[in-house]
């Protein structure tokens, strides 16, 4: 469960979190509320909420106006919990391709002004509106970074690494010195056989990819994913990155 992870997140020795609300049923402010006090109690700082995937997000840029009315206001409750937590970002996924290009293939005047609107109510709620590169949608690579900045004043960046790997580019990309102003954080992700997210599986473990090592030297905050059957290969995958980054 969510809250749980925060006290495991504590537990382990972390410092920093991004809640990652995991549908629906945890929207209800009595959930917020648990995770808002869990991380006052362990001393866990929030640097951003984030949506689940797959779910409302993209009907922000609907062409039906009930449906971007609801999304607005689901928007507008995760700008809440982000002042519930202390979180100053919210990391958005973004729209599938489909939903933001013309026919040309480039972003539409239509998914600019809805992205500058949704920058705009976040910035007027204190947070930071951060878009995530996703493999699936319109920012995929550091080019697309660059774009997005220059047609959206104040928008933030998150670099997730799984994703970077996934369009055929290494997190480092994503961290040049031009763009890391502009990055908000990362979200750090292991590589398995083609898999992700699995990290170490014992205490002797080393994680052998220098990728994640050259990315992890930059100077922006990371939050590592990890994802996980037992609570010892959380353990166990912390601790091979804090041996990697010390030798």
């Amino acid at each position: 469960m969510t809250e749980d992870a925060v006290n495991l997140a504590a537990h382990l020795g972390s410092d920093t979190v991004e809640i990652y609300i995991q549908g629906e049923p945890e929207l209800h402010p009595e959930m917020v509320t648990v995770l808002a006090d869990r991380c006052r109690t362990t001393g866990l700082d929030v640097i951003s909420v984030h949506p689940y995937v797959f779910g409302w997000e993209h009907l922000l840029f609907s062409n039906y106006s009930r449906q971007r009315a609801w999304a607005q206001r689901r928007f507008v409750q995760y700008l809440e919990i982000c002042a519930a937590t202390g979180a100053d970002a919210y990391v958005s996924h973004g729209p599938p391709r489909h939903h933001a290009v013309d026919s040309d293939g480039m972003p539409s005047r239509r998914y600019i002004d809805i992205m500058r609107d949704l920058v705009s109510e976040a910035t007027a709620h204190s947070v930071r509106y951060c878009l995530e590169n996703v493999s699936y949608g319109l920012v995929r690579a550091p080019d697309d970074f660059h774009a997005h900045r220059d047609l959206i004043s104040d928008l933030g960046f998150v670099v997730d690494f799984k994703s970077a790997w996934k369009a055929g580019f290494r997190p480092v990309d994503f961290l040049t010195s031009e763009l890391i102003p502009d990055v908000h954080h990362t979200q750090v992700s292991f590589r398995d056989d083609g898999r992700y997210g699995l990290g170490a599986s014992s205490p002797t473990a080393a994680v052998e990819d220098a990728d994640i090592y050259i990315a992890l030297q930059v100077a922006v905050p990371h939050v590592l994913e990890i994802e996980a059957t037992a609570v010892d290969q959380v353990a166990d995958s912390l601790a091979a990155v804090r041996k990697g980054l010390a030798s």
